[in-house]
């Protein structure tokens, strides 16, 4: 692997890191972005990398992915779902009816993303999958880099 493939690599994964946490804070005001719909599409990268090529006239310029780019960017973006984040709701608020008494609970459906696995440690076989992407990343772009150099 190249310098030039890592520094690419890291930049990517800076990228989708960054718009993980710019999905999670706008979720703070827009709690479908982190509808069960869209984090299951997320967990998954061929899921997430259709996703990622839905939205990406919607991505911020500044964390969009290439179009070259986006099955990396995807693949790195699940990775976090696999290892890093879970999804965390808060408690429902308890009722009350009319005369003070606790009537049941309403769900108040504020939804985040946390960081560390839900069990505190990372599971090995996200570990080996993310080692995976990046064997996988490095392959691809020495071949793209062959077919683009002169002869």
């Amino acid at each position: 692997m190249e310098k030039s493939d890592i520094e690419r690599i890291l930049h990517l994964h800076n990228t989708a890191y960054e718009f993980l946490l710019w999905l999670n804070k706008r979720a703070g005001n827009e709690q479908e972005i982190l509808s069960d719909q869209n984090l299951e599409k997320w967990r998954y990268a061929e899921s997430c990398e259709a996703w990622v090529r839905e939205m990406h006239g919607m991505i911020p310029q500044s964390l969009r992915p290439s179009v070259e780019d986006i099955p990396a960017f995807a693949r790195l973006f699940s990775s976090f779902f696999q290892t890093s984040f879970y999804l965390v709701e808060s408690a429902p608020t308890p009722a009350y009816d009319y005369f003070g008494d606790q009537s049941g609970y309403v769900k108040s459906g504020k939804r985040k993303l946390m960081a560390g696995a839900p069990s505190g440690k990372k599971s090995p076989k996200g570990k080996a999958k993310i080692k995976g992407y990046f064997k996988s990343l490095s392959k691809q772009m020495r071949a793209k880099a062959k077919k683009q150099k002169p002869l």
